[in-house]
C-alpha cells in the first residue's frame, strides 16, 4: 500500500494563490521573501502570466535568473516577465522591490537551489537573502536595472528572440560568430546595425568572407573603433 504525503499548508496556500489566476501587487506585501521564488517557478511552469508580471515588479531580492527556467522558451511567459519590468521601470517601483538584475541566460541554477527545499519552500535558517546576495555580489551594488542575454543564433531567430530584441534599447556589448558562411549582405547589415554601435568585443572563428567584398568587415571595425577593447579573429 502506497502512502501519499499530503501537501504542506505553504503548497495549499501557493495553490490557492495561482488558481486565482491575477495577483494584485499589492497583495505581495504581507508575502514573506522566502515565498517568492517558490510561488514564481510555480507561476512560471503554470503559465500564470498575471501573477508573473505581479511578482517581478515586486521582486524582493536583487537578482531574478530566469533564464534557466525557461526550458522551451515561450512568448507569452517572457512577455509577462518583461511587461512587469516596464511597471518597476515606467511606474514607481513597489516599497519591497529590490531587483537590480533579471538574468535570461541559463546560468545560475545555483539561484533557484539556494531557495529550494525538500518541500519547494526553503527554511528560515537556510534560506537568507544574504545567501544570493553573496552569490550575485557582482551585481549587488549596481543602481540602474540591468538586464542579461545570450542569443544564439543558428539558421533564424526563434519567437522569443524576436521579441526580445523588438526592447531592447541598448546597444550589444558582445558580438561571437563562429562556423559560417558570412556574405556581402551579411557584413552589410552587421554593420549599418545600430546594436553593434558600439561594441566592446568581437570574436570570429571559422568565419568564411567573400574576397572580393571586404569592405563590410571593414565598415564594422570602423564603427566601433572607439570603442572596441577586444578582437579575436581565428580561423
Amino acid at each position: 500500500m502506497s502512502i501519499i504525503n499530503p501537501p504542506t499548508l505553504v503548497q495549499l496556500a501557493m495553490q490557492g494563490l495561482l488558481r486565482k489566476d491575477a495577483l494584485e501587487i499589492s497583495a505581495l506585501e504581507n508575502l514573506p521573501i522566502e515565498f517568492f521564488p517558490s510561488l514564481f517557478k510555480e507561476a512560471f511552469d503554470g503559465r500564470h502570466t498575471k501573477i508573473l508580471k505581479a511578482m517581478v515588479a515586486a521582486w524582493p531580492i536583487p537578482c531574478l535568473s530566469v533564464g534557466v527556467l525557461m526550458k522551451t522558451p515561450e512568448v507569452e511567459t517572457l512577455k509577462a516577465v518583461l511587461d512587469g519590468i516596464d511597471i518597476l521601470v515606467i511606474q514607481k517601483a513597489h516599497p519591497r522591490c529590490k531587483l537590480q538584475v533579471l538574468d535570461l541566460r541559463n546560468v545560475h541554477q545555483d539561484f533557484w537551489d539556494v531557495w529550494a527545499g525538500e518541500d519547494g519552500i526553503g527554511s528560515a535558517d537556510t534560506v537568507r537573502e544574504k545567501q544570493v546576495a553573496n552569490r550575485i555580489h557582482r551585481y549587488a551594488q549596481r543602481r540602474r536595472l540591468k538586464v542579461v542575454t545570450d542569443l544564439h543564433l543558428y539558421f533564424q531567430l526563434e519567437e522569443h528572440q524576436i521579441y526580445l530584441l523588438q526592447y531592447l534599447k541598448t546597444p550589444f556589448e558582445s558580438l561571437s560568430i563562429t562556423h559560417c558562411h558570412l556574405s556581402q549582405s551579411d557584413l552589410k547589415h552587421l554593420s549599418w546595425s545600430q546594436s553593434l554601435c558600439q561594441l566592446k568585443h568581437i570574436y570570429l572563428s571559422g568565419i568564411v568572407l567573400s574576397i572580393s567584398h571586404p569592405t563590410g568587415l571593414q565598415v564594422l571595425l570602423d564603427n566601433v573603433a572607439d570603442t572596441l577593447q577586444t578582437l579575436d579573429l581565428e580561423y
